[in-house]
């Protein structure tokens, strides 16, 4: 799972928000630790985030974005669309303590980073799908975007 040439020693806290939030924390392009939180309330991710700042340099957060399709809508009626709020809550502290974020699509990582991938690569956590998709946006994110000047940018 190395890009030719990628010099990459940061920390990353990669994270799929919800109600269940998946979370993985990469050393240079090593999986460190991962899991699972309850976070039914956006402070207590945050909270979390902040423990883990507080233990590890972070040098980015990854996060996966959210958007209302057209096939959920009326499902969202009504809804104070927690992801969404949970978003917020990854935004304010990183911008609390200056840490860059990513936001990347859902279909980015998985459409890259299948189940196969991740037992291939040895990073499968079993019973912990929201860990392996914050595990996926890890992936992605250092081999498309990590050590680029402008990680939006792909060259």
């Amino acid at each position: 799972m190395a890009r030719p040439g990628l010099d990459w020693s940061g920390s990353i806290l990669c994270l799929d928000p919800g109600e269940t939030t998946g979370w993985a924390l990469f050393e240079g392009i090593a999986l460190a630790d991962c899991g699972q939180w309850p976070t039914p309330e956006p402070q207590l991710l945050a909270e979390n985030i902040q423990h883990l700042a507080e233990i590890y340099t972070l040098e980015r957060i990854v996060y996966e974005s959210y958007r209302i399709r057209g096939n959920k809508i009326r499902e969202h009626i009504g809804s104070e669309v927690v992801t969404i709020q949970h978003i917020g809550a990854i935004k304010v502290v990183a911008d609390e303590r200056g840490i860059p974020t990513t936001a990347q699509t859902a279909g980015m990582a998985k459409g890259f980073a299948t189940d196969t991938k991740l037992r291939r690569w040895g990073l499968y956590q079993s019973n912990h799908r929201h860990a392996n998709d914050s595990i996926r946006h890890g992936v992605y994110w250092l081999l498309f975007y990590a050590g680029r000047k402008d990680p939006r940018i792909v060259r």
